[in-house]
């Protein structure tokens, strides 16, 4: 059981918070208020949520849906893999809204040439920033699903409910770190080496809220597998898929390749 590590009052309705190690933003189980604890005096911070719109059964049959899809499944997946485990999570994400600009000179050689290149990048995000510390969770494949979002209510909350370990602060900088990042991964579709680059973001807001998300384990020839769906969508977010007997024959792609050179050689020799 995790140590709750001190005691602060709800600004909002004085009950007592619940404050695990690591939490910065915490929600008051009494009202629901969502409370800031990274200042001298802890404030309120306005919190949205999105509630989820499926039972557990619903999930595993998308789920079982999912695993009958794209040429890459086992052809037996969806009868075979056995779901051990569909936990709903009410997971902290911060949504920063930016405009970012960068300019940059560069050379362009995929042409063949050298060819000098000058001009300026805009665009306009959304920058998903999880607000837990330690997790793998995909925020680059996962799009929150805002046109969902409601005022806080904690009648909507079910399954298991994580507080944010990340203040605002902390996850606008991420969000402009990863904007900035993907800013340059865009240059370099027009430059093949960046001489120089500027980058200016401008955050226009910042919002705070909790989303459902279903965490499944499946079982499928004695290994584990994870799959996460988004609670407000039904939406796969991300899924292992097993390499292993795949309805696409790759080994005998890779074995055709093989034999395809081995003549060659010999014809060469």
């Amino acid at each position: 059981m995790v140590e709750i590590v001190e005691k602060v009052d709800c600004p909002n309705c004085g009950a007592p918070l619940k404050i695990k190690a690591g939490e910065i933003v915490v929600t008051c189980e009494y009202c629901g208020t969502a409370v800031s604890l990274r200042a001298d005096k802890p404030f309120v911070l306005t919190h949205s949520i999105i509630p989820n719109k499926f039972s557990q059964e619903e999930i595993v049959k998308t789920v079982r849906s999912w695993m009958r899809s794209g040429y890459a499944m086992p052809g037996n997946l969806a009868t075979k893999a056995q779901v051990q485990k569909a936990n709903l999570v009410f997971l902290p994400f911060y949504v920063v809204t930016a405009h970012a600009t960068t300019t940059f000179q560069g050379i362009l050689t995929r042409t063949g040439g050298k060819t000098p290149v000058a001009d300026t990048l805009a665009g306009e995000y959304e920058w998903t920033v999880l607000g837990r510390r330690s997790s793998e969770f995909p925020e680059r494949e996962y799009r929150v699903p805002l046109s969902g979002k409601s005022s806080f209510d904690l009648s909507l909350v079910q399954g298991e409910f994580l507080n944010a370990e990340l203040d605002e602060n902390e996850a606008r900088t991420l969000a402009e770190k990863g904007i900035e990042a993907n800013q340059i991964y865009l240059v370099g579709e027009k430059a093949d080496t960046i001489e120089e680059s500027e980058t200016d973001i401008e955050v226009k807001e910042s919002e705070f809220l909790h989303a459902p998300v279903w965490f499944i384990d499946y079982e499928y020839r004695g290994s584990t597998y994870h799959v996460l769906v988004d609670g407000c969508t039904g939406q796969i977010i991300k899924g292992d898929i097993p390499l292993e007997e795949s309805a696409f024959p790759w080994v005998w792609v890779a074995a055709g390749v093989v034999i395809v050179m081995g003549i060659l050689l010999i014809l060469l020799i």
